[in-house]
Protein backbone atom coordinates (compact mmCIF):
# COMPACT_ATOMS: atom_id res chain seq x y z
CA UNK A 1 0.00 0.00 0.00
CA UNK A 2 1.37 3.99 -0.96
CA UNK A 3 0.66 6.65 1.15
CA UNK A 4 1.52 10.16 -0.28
CA UNK A 5 1.63 12.71 2.60
CA UNK A 6 3.34 16.20 1.65
CA UNK A 7 5.32 14.88 -1.10
CA UNK A 8 6.33 11.80 0.55
CA UNK A 9 6.00 8.14 -0.16
CA UNK A 10 5.07 5.59 2.23
CA UNK A 11 5.13 1.68 0.59
CA UNK A 12 3.27 -1.02 3.41
CA UNK A 13 3.32 -4.91 2.29
CA UNK A 14 1.61 -8.02 3.64
CA UNK A 15 3.05 -11.26 4.20
CA UNK A 16 0.21 -13.57 3.64
CA UNK A 17 -0.19 -15.95 6.32
CA UNK A 18 0.07 -19.65 6.42
CA UNK A 19 -1.04 -22.14 8.35
CA UNK A 20 -0.01 -25.58 10.00
CA UNK A 21 -1.37 -28.78 8.79
CA UNK A 22 -0.37 -31.86 11.19
CA UNK A 23 -0.74 -35.32 9.73
CA UNK A 24 -0.65 -37.91 12.48
CA UNK A 25 1.01 -41.18 11.04
CA UNK A 26 2.76 -44.52 11.62
CA UNK A 27 6.04 -43.12 12.12
CA UNK A 28 5.44 -39.74 13.88
CA UNK A 29 3.97 -36.60 13.39
CA UNK A 30 4.45 -34.82 10.49
CA UNK A 31 3.93 -31.03 9.75
CA UNK A 32 2.89 -28.97 6.51
CA UNK A 33 2.73 -25.28 5.28
CA UNK A 34 -0.68 -24.03 3.77
CA UNK A 35 -1.68 -20.59 2.66
CA UNK A 36 -5.17 -19.87 2.58
CA UNK A 37 -6.70 -21.03 -0.49
CA UNK A 38 -4.06 -23.81 -1.55
CA UNK A 39 -5.02 -27.62 -2.48
CA UNK A 40 -4.11 -29.73 0.26
CA UNK A 41 -2.23 -33.07 0.20
CA UNK A 42 -0.94 -35.55 2.28
CA UNK A 43 2.98 -36.00 2.57
CA UNK A 44 4.07 -38.45 0.64
CA UNK A 45 4.96 -42.03 2.14
CA UNK A 46 2.35 -41.04 5.03
CA UNK A 47 0.90 -44.11 6.24
CA UNK A 48 -1.18 -45.19 9.41
CA UNK A 49 -0.92 -47.70 12.17
CA UNK A 50 -2.69 -50.96 11.27
CA UNK A 51 -5.99 -51.40 13.59
CA UNK A 52 -7.19 -55.05 13.92
CA UNK A 53 -10.67 -55.56 12.23
CA UNK A 54 -11.02 -51.66 10.93
CA UNK A 55 -9.57 -50.48 7.64
CA UNK A 56 -8.59 -46.72 6.96
CA UNK A 57 -10.88 -44.73 5.00
CA UNK A 58 -9.18 -41.43 4.81
CA UNK A 59 -7.56 -39.04 7.56
CA UNK A 60 -10.18 -36.90 9.95
CA UNK A 61 -9.65 -33.35 10.86
CA UNK A 62 -9.87 -33.74 14.71
CA UNK A 63 -10.50 -29.70 14.67
CA UNK A 64 -13.66 -29.93 12.40
CA UNK A 65 -14.92 -33.54 12.61
CA UNK A 66 -16.98 -33.54 9.53
CA UNK A 67 -13.50 -32.88 7.59
CA UNK A 68 -11.96 -35.65 5.66
CA UNK A 69 -9.15 -36.02 3.73
CA UNK A 70 -9.25 -38.50 0.79
CA UNK A 71 -6.59 -39.07 -1.86
CA UNK A 72 -9.89 -38.51 -4.63
CA UNK A 73 -10.90 -35.27 -2.79
CA UNK A 74 -10.01 -31.94 -2.93
CA UNK A 75 -9.54 -30.05 0.39
CA UNK A 76 -8.36 -26.40 0.12
CA UNK A 77 -6.88 -24.67 2.82
CA UNK A 78 -8.99 -22.55 5.23
CA UNK A 79 -8.04 -19.67 7.96
CA UNK A 80 -7.61 -22.17 10.25
CA UNK A 81 -4.38 -24.84 11.24
CA UNK A 82 -5.96 -28.81 10.77
CA UNK A 83 -4.84 -31.86 12.52
CA UNK A 84 -5.48 -34.94 10.53
CA UNK A 85 -5.63 -38.68 12.27
CA UNK A 86 -6.74 -41.75 10.54
CA UNK A 87 -10.18 -42.34 10.12
CA UNK A 88 -10.57 -45.77 11.00
CA UNK A 89 -14.00 -47.94 10.40
CA UNK A 90 -15.47 -51.32 10.79
CA UNK A 91 -13.70 -53.86 8.33
CA UNK A 92 -16.66 -55.95 6.79
CA UNK A 93 -15.03 -59.48 6.98
CA UNK A 94 -14.79 -59.71 10.95
CA UNK A 95 -14.46 -63.13 11.83
CA UNK A 96 -16.71 -64.70 14.71
CA UNK A 97 -17.47 -68.55 15.64
CA UNK A 98 -20.83 -70.05 15.86
CA UNK A 99 -20.10 -74.03 18.13
CA UNK A 100 -22.83 -76.09 17.58
CA UNK A 101 -22.79 -79.12 20.51
CA UNK A 102 -24.73 -82.36 20.25
CA UNK A 103 -24.39 -84.79 23.36
CA UNK A 104 -21.72 -88.09 22.98
CA UNK A 105 -23.60 -90.94 21.74
CA UNK A 106 -26.13 -92.54 23.87
CA UNK A 107 -25.76 -89.68 26.12
CA UNK A 108 -28.08 -87.15 27.01
CA UNK A 109 -26.29 -83.46 29.06
CA UNK A 110 -22.82 -84.81 28.06
CA UNK A 111 -21.24 -82.52 25.67
CA UNK A 112 -17.54 -83.15 25.90
CA UNK A 113 -17.42 -85.24 23.04
CA UNK A 114 -15.98 -83.05 19.89
CA UNK A 115 -16.47 -84.84 17.51
CA UNK A 116 -20.01 -84.49 18.00
CA UNK A 117 -19.24 -80.73 17.58
CA UNK A 118 -19.94 -78.78 14.21
CA UNK A 119 -17.74 -75.40 14.31
CA UNK A 120 -18.99 -72.89 11.78
CA UNK A 121 -16.77 -70.11 10.76
CA UNK A 122 -18.58 -66.37 9.30
CA UNK A 123 -17.46 -63.11 8.97
CA UNK A 124 -19.19 -59.57 9.69
CA UNK A 125 -18.62 -56.08 10.17
CA UNK A 126 -16.71 -54.99 13.26
CA UNK A 127 -18.39 -53.86 16.44
CA UNK A 128 -22.01 -55.15 15.13
CA UNK A 129 -24.11 -56.87 16.31
CA UNK A 130 -25.96 -60.28 14.40
CA UNK A 131 -28.22 -63.14 15.23
CA UNK A 132 -26.48 -66.18 14.93
CA UNK A 133 -28.24 -69.00 12.94
CA UNK A 134 -29.00 -71.75 14.95
CA UNK A 135 -29.58 -75.41 13.33
CA UNK A 136 -31.92 -77.93 12.52
CA UNK A 137 -30.96 -81.79 13.67
CA UNK A 138 -33.03 -84.59 13.62
CA UNK A 139 -33.83 -85.97 16.78
CA UNK A 140 -32.69 -82.86 18.59
CA UNK A 141 -34.26 -79.81 20.27
CA UNK A 142 -32.81 -76.92 18.37
CA UNK A 143 -32.16 -73.68 21.17
CA UNK A 144 -33.51 -70.56 20.78
CA UNK A 145 -31.13 -67.95 18.69
CA UNK A 146 -29.03 -65.96 20.29
CA UNK A 147 -27.34 -62.05 19.70
CA UNK A 148 -23.41 -62.03 18.98
CA UNK A 149 -21.60 -59.24 18.96
CA UNK A 150 -18.56 -59.07 16.56
CA UNK A 151 -15.28 -58.07 18.00
CA UNK A 152 -12.29 -56.94 16.30
CA UNK A 153 -10.16 -59.10 17.18
CA UNK A 154 -11.82 -62.20 15.46
CA UNK A 155 -12.43 -63.86 18.61
CA UNK A 156 -16.36 -63.64 19.18
CA UNK A 157 -17.51 -67.15 19.83
CA UNK A 158 -21.30 -68.30 20.83
CA UNK A 159 -22.05 -71.95 21.34
CA UNK A 160 -25.42 -73.56 20.80
CA UNK A 161 -26.30 -76.89 23.03
CA UNK A 162 -28.80 -79.10 21.02
CA UNK A 163 -31.13 -81.75 23.77
CA UNK A 164 -31.94 -84.82 22.47
CA UNK A 165 -35.95 -84.59 21.88
CA UNK A 166 -38.05 -87.23 24.23
CA UNK A 167 -41.13 -88.98 22.83
CA UNK A 168 -43.65 -91.42 24.86
CA UNK A 169 -42.75 -94.79 26.23
CA UNK A 170 -46.35 -96.82 26.86
CA UNK A 171 -46.22 -100.29 28.31
CA UNK A 172 -48.90 -102.50 27.83
CA UNK A 173 -48.91 -105.31 31.28
CA UNK A 174 -51.86 -107.25 29.22
CA UNK A 175 -53.16 -108.09 32.62
CA UNK A 176 -49.85 -108.41 34.62
CA UNK A 177 -48.76 -106.34 37.66
CA UNK A 178 -47.44 -103.08 36.57
CA UNK A 179 -44.09 -102.01 37.77
CA UNK A 180 -42.66 -98.43 37.96
CA UNK A 181 -40.47 -97.72 34.78
CA UNK A 182 -39.41 -94.76 32.53
CA UNK A 183 -43.04 -93.34 30.73
CA UNK A 184 -40.25 -91.84 28.03
CA UNK A 185 -37.31 -91.91 26.10
CA UNK A 186 -34.71 -89.63 24.03
CA UNK A 187 -33.98 -90.02 20.69
CA UNK A 188 -30.89 -92.48 20.34
CA UNK A 189 -30.64 -93.26 23.90
CA UNK A 190 -30.86 -97.05 25.06
CA UNK A 191 -33.15 -97.21 27.63
CA UNK A 192 -34.45 -99.80 30.18
CA UNK A 193 -37.68 -101.96 30.14
CA UNK A 194 -38.79 -104.04 33.42
CA UNK A 195 -38.31 -107.60 33.54
CA UNK A 196 -39.36 -108.07 36.94
CA UNK A 197 -43.16 -108.45 35.74
CA UNK A 198 -45.97 -111.28 36.53
CA UNK A 199 -48.90 -112.43 36.40
CA UNK A 200 -50.85 -115.35 37.75
CA UNK A 201 -50.45 -118.70 36.37
CA UNK A 202 -48.34 -117.16 32.75
CA UNK A 203 -44.66 -117.26 32.82
CA UNK A 204 -42.86 -113.59 31.58
CA UNK A 205 -41.69 -114.30 28.16
CA UNK A 206 -40.05 -110.49 27.22
CA UNK A 207 -41.74 -107.54 25.71
CA UNK A 208 -43.29 -107.04 21.88
CA UNK A 209 -42.73 -103.52 20.01
CA UNK A 210 -46.15 -102.88 18.47
CA UNK A 211 -44.83 -99.68 16.88
CA UNK A 212 -45.20 -99.78 13.08
CA UNK A 213 -42.24 -99.13 11.21
CA UNK A 214 -39.15 -99.65 13.21
CA UNK A 215 -37.73 -103.09 14.92
CA UNK A 216 -36.39 -103.57 18.77
CA UNK A 217 -33.76 -105.50 19.53
CA UNK A 218 -34.49 -106.55 23.98
CA UNK A 219 -31.54 -107.86 25.86
CA UNK A 220 -33.15 -110.46 27.56
CA UNK A 221 -30.61 -110.39 29.74
CA UNK A 222 -31.09 -106.67 31.66
CA UNK A 223 -33.82 -104.69 29.57
CA UNK A 224 -31.95 -102.49 27.83
CA UNK A 225 -33.47 -102.06 24.19
CA UNK A 226 -31.72 -101.07 20.69
CA UNK A 227 -32.48 -101.11 17.07
CA UNK A 228 -34.24 -98.60 15.07
CA UNK A 229 -36.45 -97.84 17.00
CA UNK A 230 -34.37 -95.38 19.29
CA UNK A 231 -34.19 -93.11 16.24
CA UNK A 232 -37.97 -93.65 14.47
CA UNK A 233 -39.05 -90.38 16.17
CA UNK A 234 -41.75 -92.19 17.23
CA UNK A 235 -43.84 -92.87 20.67
CA UNK A 236 -43.10 -96.37 21.37
CA UNK A 237 -45.34 -99.40 22.62
CA UNK A 238 -44.43 -102.73 23.95
CA UNK A 239 -46.68 -105.53 25.15
CA UNK A 240 -45.96 -107.81 27.83
CA UNK A 241 -45.55 -111.55 26.18
CA UNK A 242 -47.04 -114.34 28.58
CA UNK A 243 -47.15 -117.88 28.35
CA UNK A 244 -49.25 -120.15 30.30
CA UNK A 245 -47.65 -122.03 33.03
CA UNK A 246 -48.73 -125.92 33.38
CA UNK A 247 -51.14 -126.48 36.09
CA UNK A 248 -51.48 -129.90 38.29
CA UNK A 249 -54.83 -131.18 38.91
CA UNK A 250 -56.29 -134.39 40.13
CA UNK A 251 -59.23 -136.34 39.50
CA UNK A 252 -60.16 -138.59 42.27
CA UNK A 253 -62.81 -141.40 41.79
CA UNK A 254 -64.88 -142.76 44.57
CA UNK A 255 -66.97 -146.41 44.56
CA UNK A 256 -70.52 -146.41 46.66
CA UNK A 257 -69.79 -149.31 49.10
CA UNK A 258 -72.71 -151.70 50.51
CA UNK A 259 -73.27 -149.19 53.65
CA UNK A 260 -74.08 -146.19 50.93
CA UNK A 261 -70.48 -144.43 51.86
CA UNK A 262 -67.61 -143.85 49.52
CA UNK A 263 -64.07 -145.07 49.03
CA UNK A 264 -61.36 -143.45 47.39
CA UNK A 265 -60.52 -146.42 44.32
CA UNK A 266 -58.36 -144.30 42.30
CA UNK A 267 -56.37 -140.75 41.87
CA UNK A 268 -55.35 -139.77 38.59
CA UNK A 269 -52.24 -136.98 38.24
CA UNK A 270 -52.79 -134.66 35.72
CA UNK A 271 -52.28 -131.37 34.44
CA UNK A 272 -52.51 -128.59 31.34
CA UNK A 273 -52.07 -125.07 31.17
CA UNK A 274 -53.22 -122.54 33.41
CA UNK A 275 -57.11 -121.05 32.68
CA UNK A 276 -58.05 -123.95 30.51
CA UNK A 277 -61.08 -125.67 31.33
CA UNK A 278 -60.54 -129.69 31.46
CA UNK A 279 -63.57 -132.87 31.13
CA UNK A 280 -62.84 -135.35 33.90
CA UNK A 281 -63.09 -138.68 31.92
CA UNK A 282 -64.95 -141.42 33.84
CA UNK A 283 -62.68 -144.71 34.54
CA UNK A 284 -65.26 -148.31 34.21
CA UNK A 285 -65.06 -150.19 37.62
CA UNK A 286 -66.41 -153.85 37.80
CA UNK A 287 -69.97 -154.05 39.24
Amino acid sequence: EDRQHNGQVLNLYYNREYFRVYWDGADGEIIQYYYPGQTIAAPEGLTAEARVGYVIDGWKNSVADDEIYREDSELVMGNQYKHFEPNYIPAEGTKYTVIHKRPADGAFGDFSDQSQWETVVGYGTTDTVITAEVKQYEGFVSPDAQKLYIKADGTATITYEYVRQDYHLNLNFDGGTEVNHARSYYYDVSFKLPLNVTREGYAFRGWKLTTEGCDADIDTYDGYVYGSCLTSMKDLTFVAQWEAEQIGYKVAHYLEQLDGSYELQQTNALTDIFGATVTASPNEFNG
